[in-house]
C-alpha cells in the first residue's frame, strides 16, 4: 500500500477529473458518474488518502457540535433526554454545547443567546426544549438555515421539526385506570406550574376524562405544586383535608412530597388513599409504596431528536418538517392501590 502524501488536486490529475468531482466523491454529494466514482476511490484507497478533518469542516463551515437547550439539568427527566442524544451524536462523532435557562432569570435573554448560537454559526444544530417559547420566536427559529428540532411541544402551524410525549393521553390512561379498576370518583389533581405547557396538557387529560365520564369538575379538588417535592409538601395537607379517594399528582417529584407527607402526618401504607405520579422517573419503583405513574418516554426524546438533527445535517429525504409524538404508558405499582392486600 502506498503511503506517500497526497493531496485532492493530485487525485484529480491522476483521475482526470476537477477537484470537484473528486470532493463530490469524497463528500458522497451531487451527481457523479459510477464509473468515475469508482476511478476516484481506486486511487483514494491506493494511497490510502484520509481527508483533514479540519479542513472538511471549516470547507462546510461545521463545527461538529450540538446545541442542546434545557430549562435545567436537575430531576431524572433532563439526564435521560441528555443521555438519548449523547448516544446518537457520538455515533457520528459530534459533541453537545449544553445551555440551561438556570443561568438567568431572564428566560427571554436565554432565548436570544441560544438563537446566536445557529447566527455566529457556533453549532451545527440545536435541539431545544422550550415548551413555553411563544409561537412568533419559534417561527424565527424555524428561519435559521441549521436545523433545530424542538422537544416538548409540536408548534403545528410552524415549520420545525419537533419530538414530544402524550401528555395528555397520558393523563386520561391513568384517569381511566383509577377510574375503572378502582372505580374512584373523588380524584384530586395536583398540577405543576400555570405557565407550564406541560402542566396544562396533564391537567386537560384530567378534565377531559371526568366530562367523559359525566363527572362534574370541581376546582376544590385541584392544587398547585409547582412540579417539585416542596411545593407538593406544603398542599398536601389541604388535599388529604378533602378526603380524596385518589391523588393524581401530574409529576412523580409531587406524588413523592405527598407521600413523604402523608408519612408524616401519621398514616400508614393502608390508610393513604390512591396516590399515583407522572414521568416514571427512575426511583419511582424503589418507594415505598412503589409508585405507579405515567411513563415518559425520556430516553427516546432524546434518542429520536438526535437522529432527526443527524437526517437533517446529512441531507436526508425527509424534506417536511417532522412531528414525532411518543407514547406514554401507565405503569401501575403498589400506590394506587392495585396491591393494597400487602399492607393488611
Amino acid at each position: 500500500m502506498n503511503y506517500l502524501r497526497i493531496t485532492i488536486a493530485k487525485i484529480a490529475e491522476l483521475a482526470g477529473v476537477s477537484k470537484a468531482t473528486v470532493s463530490r466523491v469524497l463528500n458522497n454529494s451531487g451527481y457523479v458518474a459510477e464509473n468515475t466514482r469508482e476511478k476516484v476511490m481506486k486511487i483514494v484507497r491506493e494511497f490510502n488518502f484520509v481527508p483533514d478533518a479540519r479542513a472538511v469542516n471549516l470547507s462546510k463551515s461545521m463545527t461538529r457540535t450540538i446545541g442542546l437547550v434545557l430549562p435545567s439539568t436537575s430531576g431524572p427527566f433532563y439526564m435521560e433526554v441528555i443521555r438519548g442524544i449523547e448516544d446518537i451524536l457520538s455515533i457520528d462523532g459530534y459533541y453537545m454545547l449544553l445551555m440551561t435557562f438556570e443561568a438567568s432569570r431572564d428566560k427571554n435573554e436565554i432565548r436570544r443567546k441560544y438563537r446566536s448560537l445557529l447566527e455566529e454559526k457556533r453549532v451545527d444544530g440545536l435541539i431545544i426544549f422550550d415548551p413555553e417559547a411563544d409561537e412568533a420566536f419559534v417561527q424565527q427559529m424555524a428561519k435559521a438555515k441549521k436545523p433545530c428540532v424542538y422537544l416538548g411541544r409540536e408548534y403545528l402551524k410552524i415549520p420545525i421539526d419537533s419530538v414530544s410525549a402524550d401528555n395528555v393521553t397520558g393523563s386520561r390512561l391513568m384517569m381511566l385506570h383509577l377510574l375503572e379498576a378502582h372505580g374512584f370518583k373523588k380524584i384530586v389533581f395536583v398540577r405543576g406550574p400555570l405557565d407550564s405547557y406541560h402542566a396544562l396538557e396533564r391537567f386537560k387529560g384530567y378534565r377531559k376524562t371526568l366530562t367523559e365520564w359525566g363527572i362534574q369538575y370541581d376546582e376544590r379538588l385541584v392544587f398547585c405544586g409547582n412540579f417539585t417535592r416542596e411545593g407538593a409538601e406544603m398542599v398536601a395537607q389541604s388535599i388529604f383535608s378533602a378526603k380524596p379517594e385518589a391523588i393524581f399528582a401530574s409529576n412523580d417529584e409531587m406524588a413523592l412530597g405527598i407521600i413523604h407527607r402523608a408519612k408524616q402526618l401519621g398514616y400508614s401504607l393502608s390508610e393513604m388513599p390512591a396516590i399515583v405520579g407522572f414521568d416514571d422517573a427512575p426511583w419511582a419503583e424503589h418507594i415505598n409504596p412503589a409508585l405507579t405513574t405515567v411513563r415518559q418516554p425520556m430516553y427516546d426524546i432524546g434518542r429520536t431528536a438526535a437522529k432527526i438533527i443527524m437526517d437533517r445535517l446529512s441531507g436526508g429525504s425527509h424534506r417536511t418538517p417532522m412531528k414525532v409524538k411518543l407514547h406514554t404508558n401507565v405503569i401501575i405499582r403498589e400506590s394506587c392501590g392495585c396491591y393494597k392486600s400487602i399492607f393488611e
